[in-house]
């Protein structure tokens, strides 16, 4: 088969869809991944071959931080507005053309939740596509929304309710990634949404749900079209990794610290920083601070060996996760799946998306703490989590769902779903 796989975002959203590349071209498949130019290494380290779709989600977060980390739960129609403004000008670097040159030359299209013009360019040309979503979107009487109904129980009605309300809310920004009058003026059709109205006329759009069963089972009044394969991170580090030394001197120096790190989300680091650090001190936790895309301002840790702080850069959570006492993370999929399987517990600070709905979910599954939104964040609330992280019952139970986790292969079920689904 020859594949395209079309995935936009940051590393969170793009880093699964590659690992789902490199597994189907390992098995034979003709496996191209379009995707923006700062994973190209990533691409070809796969196995796959790479597509350019332009821009840089590193500067699309630094222009629009603030706005996509200042939604707030009692705001949440602003999620429309939050994703124009920043996926939506993620998505206009790119055009049409662009993504039809991706899908050129193949016989099916995967495309991820950010990347839905890819949809519009698989529809034009005729080919079968499948979506890969790492968030349950599909309405449901099991749960509601995961963005603008996240952490409520509106019931058995309720709950499907406010999906359909949802999809209408939230198609514009991803189905209109140009404005509509600059869309009308270049001639181009609305883009199709494949989780609502838009997608009528259309067979159903199989969908494959990437976030493990073990922690939230696929609803029982989802259709046949819907997969829920498990997480797409890999599962195992390489054996020659090693963490970097100041990372494993820290370890060896006392008891297992806290993991604090937010991935992209940037929203005034130098005071995030403070409540992280005044925290930690209240709580008398030792604390591995990840500074991210510069959510988190490692320059106000004291660099001398000894203290109770560690500032660091990139580093395998794979091998750090299961070494600590917990993770404060802000709810990405990636985050999640990670703290899942290293058996350890998490305290979710969301900021916006579906980060909350992930923070309560692993609070009903007795493995997390809070959720505690990120703007609501207080120096008491964050220290009384950190102390709760010893609780016993929470640790054993992380330990237990670990287990289970690990034993899931979310890459290996994906590629055999997507090549089922497309034949």
């Amino acid at each position: 088969m020859r594949l395209v796989i079309v995935s936009t975002g940051t590393r969170g959203d793009v880093g699964p869809m590659v690992a789902l590349g490199g597994a189907l071209a390992a098995a034979g498949h003709d496996v191209r991944v379009a995707t923006h130019p700062r994973f190209r290494a990533d691409v070809d380290a796969a196995g796959a071959t790479f597509a350019e779709i332009p821009g840089d989600p590193e500067r699309m977060f630094a222009a629009h931080g603030a706005a996509l980390s200042d939604v707030r739960r009692s705001r949440p129609l602003a999620h429309a507005r939050v994703m124009r403004e920043g996926f939506g000008s993620l998505l206009q670097e790119a055009g049409p053309d662009d993504y039809r040159a991706a899908c050129a030359d193949r016989d099916a299209v995967a495309f991820g939740l950010t990347a839905i013009p890819a949809y519009a360019a698989a529809t034009d040309a005729g080919l079968p596509a499948i979506a890969i979503s790492p968030t349950p979107l599909h309405p449901t009487r099991a749960f509601s929304h995961p963005v603008l109904g996240a952490g409520l129980r509106l019931g058995p009605i309720g709950n499907p309710v406010s999906s359909l309300l949802a999809q209408r809310v939230l198609a514009e920004p991803f189905s209109e990634p140009l404005r509509p009058g600059t869309r009308r003026a270049h001639g181009l059709p609305p883009v199709p949404w494949p989780w609502g109205r838009r997608s009528s006329g259309w067979p159903p759009v199989p969908i494959v749900h990437t976030f493990s069963p073990a922690l939230l089972p696929r609803p029982r009044d989802w259709p046949e079209h819907l997969d829920v394969t498990g997480w797409m991170t890999p599962r195992d580090p390489d054996p020659a990794a090693t963490l970097p030394a100041d990372v494993e001197a820290f370890l060896d120096a006392g008891p297992p610290p806290a993991y604090v790190g937010f991935g992209s989300m940037s929203a005034d680091p130098a005071r995030l920083t403070r409540l992280v650090l005044d925290a930690a001190r209240r709580a008398g936790r030792r604390v591995i601070l990840a500074t991210g895309w510069g959510g988190l301002d490692g320059d106000a840790v004291d660099p001398t060996p000894g203290g109770d702080v560690l500032a660091v850069g990139e580093v395998d959570h794979r091998l750090l996760f299961p070494r600590t006492a917990g993770v404060v993370h802000h709810g990405g999929a990636g985050t999640v799946a990670a703290g899942v399987r290293a058996g350890v517990p998490s305290i979710v600070v969301p900021f916006v998306f579906d980060q909350r709905f992930w923070g309560t979910v692993l609070v009903r599954r007795g493995v997390g703490l809070g959720p505690l939104p990120h703007a609501g964040l207080t120096v008491d609330g964050l220290a009384d989590a950190l102390r709760r992280l010893d609780d016993p019952g929470l640790r054993e139970r992380a330990a237990d769902l670990g287990r289970t986790v690990r034993d899931e292969d979310g890459v290996a079920a994906t590629a055999a779903a997507v090549v089922r689904r497309l034949g």
